[in-house]
């Protein structure tokens, strides 16, 4: 798999959780999800892990930061690529 591949991916998660609410994205904080699409192996194998946290973690409210990572299962998964979104209350 090659960076434009997981890049596309990465653009396609970015604009689903950039229309989510700050409720749906409540619900994620401290529940990591955890994905892969594909055959362990093959070329269009991918792993997604999403993390939602408060953006000011001291008060434990206000914005949801969400990271999403992406990466082939291959030395990839060691620099996955990453982007975050941030919703607003």
């Amino acid at each position: 798999m090659d960076i434009i591949e997981l890049t596309n991916i990465l653009d396609s998660l970015e604009g689903e959780w950039e229309a989510k609410s700050h409720d749906e994205a409540k619900g994620l904080i401290d529940k990591p999800v955890h994905n892969s699409v594909g055959e362990i192996g093959s070329q269009n194998f991918y792993q997604v892990e999403i993390n939602a946290f408060y953006d000011d973690p001291i008060s434990q409210s206000g914005d949801i930061r969400i990271m999403i990572s992406v990466d082939d299962g291959g030395r990839r998964a060691f620099k996955p690529l990453v982007r975050e979104v941030i919703i607003s209350e």
